[in-house]
């Protein structure tokens, strides 16, 4: 048997890359306790520029640098574009936080690792400082995108103004979690499967509420996920775990009472909402409770007119209404319809109402493109109100001014510097 030198850390592969996975994959179900816990788990931190010489481990190649394989058979190929591989990088640039690499030791190989959660971050990292396949060129970025979006690797370390990202990003520390004495390719497939199970992304109000407790946040969650028109309208069965029902609770509180001080970054305003309304709670209690009523007695009215198709975008190319709730629509229609008379009216008029917000759709594209624009536009926001008022005004023949629909009880929060 050949052996080769080991000391630059070069693989000694004698058997192929799928043999500790040639037989049929065990069910993680067939599993027993102790196969699972006779594994050793350990935790080392390696920096950036040690990882990168370490990818990528070529089974087919005995004179391979890297220790670290990055495609067993388990592994999904190559899933992030450029921009989600560039954000990844942008990360790395700052200095921010990222998730660890989880490795499982090669039972046959013992300086071989093969990856169970971490293929796509791996696969950015070559692909931006090896240039394989090809160059990436940072593009996407939120925060680095006026000093380095557009470049790649060579350009950015290169450049004196740039370099020292280069220099943050290597020495960035990457904590990786092995796995080591796994008995069985089914523990693997277990790990990737509950590591993949595990992976959903903090939503946006999960993170509020941790951030900015209180009791408007308290109200938030606690009312969305005990209206029940409010859940209908998410086509929700129960009190949703995402917080998705809050978040569309504290939007409307917000549009409500703080719409002019709306300038398009929503989460800002949401954050700034939120820590108003628990600043002074006590002094806008009754005025929220009002206002819960007012937006489930808009949600009812709408789904008296519109029936199934309640809070749905209209697609006049398709000449029908698309499955999926759209938050647009819904600030449209309990923006007026939280009005007993405007309800009233407007239930009188079903028939009219419904043409009406077909024709805007078909005929004005301007609507139309409001309806999937970014809320980082504030004239979006305000725009469809405006159209939309104009045309349910001469549906059901009543002069309706956006603005005559707000309130001003909840003293919004400052900026953070």
């Amino acid at each position: 048997m050949k052996e080769f030198d080991n000391s630059d850390a070069r693989i000694q592969f004698e058997v192929d890359s799928d043999d500790e996975f040639g037989e049929s994959y065990e069910e993680p179900g067939k599993l027993t306790a102790e196969q699972v816990q006779g594994s050793v788990v350990y935790t080392v931190d390696w920096t950036i520029s040690s990882v990168i010489e370490q990818i990528d481990a070529d089974p087919n190649d005995p004179e391979a640098q890297g220790v670290i394989y990055t495609s067993p058979p388990f592994q999904r190929r190559t899933a992030w574009n450029p921009k989600r591989q560039s954000l990844y990088i942008e990360s790395l640039m700052l200095g921010l936080p990222v998730p660890p690499l989880v490795l499982a030791e090669s039972l046959t190989n013992p300086s071989q690792f093969y990856v169970l959660d971490g293929k796509q971050r791996l696969t950015a990292l070559k692909t931006f400082i090896k240039g394989a396949p090809g160059k990436l060129k940072l593009t996407g970025l939120e925060l680095l995108d006026d000093r380095v979006g557009g470049l790649d690797y060579d350009q950015i370390r290169l450049r004196s103004d740039t370099r020292k990202l280069v220099q943050t990003m290597y020495a960035q520390p990457i904590r990786t979690i092995v796995v080591r004495n796994w008995r069985t390719p089914a523990l693997l497939h277990l790990i990737f499967s509950r590591l993949n199970k595990a992976s959903v992304p903090l939503a946006s109000h999960e993170l509020r509420q941790a951030l900015y407790p209180g009791p408007l946040t308290n109200f938030v969650n606690r009312e969305s996920a005990n209206s029940e028109p409010l859940l209908r309208a998410r086509r929700l069965k129960e009190a949703d775990t995402r917080l998705r029902d809050a978040e569309t609770l504290l939007r409307y509180i917000g549009f409500k009472t703080n719409l002019s001080k709306y300038g398009g970054d929503l989460r800002d305003f949401l954050d700034r909402v939120l820590r108003g309304g628990n600043d002074h709670f006590s002094e806008i209690s009754d005025d929220l409770n009002h206002l819960l009523k007012g937006l489930e007695r808009a949600i009812d009215t709408t789904f008296e007119i519109f029936g199934r198709t309640a809070f749905l975008r209209f697609d006049a190319e398709r000449e029908k209404y698309m499955p999926r709730f759209n938050v647009a629509v819904f600030d449209l229609m309990v923006w007026y319809f939280s009005s007993t008379q405007v309800a009233e009216a407007s239930i009188s008029k079903a028939g009219r109402v419904v043409e009406a917000f077909e024709d805007l759709c078909s005929n004005n594209q301007q609507f139309a493109s409001y309806l999937i624009s970014t809320t980082k536009r504030s004239d979006a926001v305000t725009g469809r109100l405006d159209l939309w008022g104009e045309a349910l005004g001469s549906a059901i023949e009543m002069e309706l001014e956006s603005r005559e629909f707000q309130t001003s009880f909840l003293p919004i929060a400052p900026r953070k510097a």
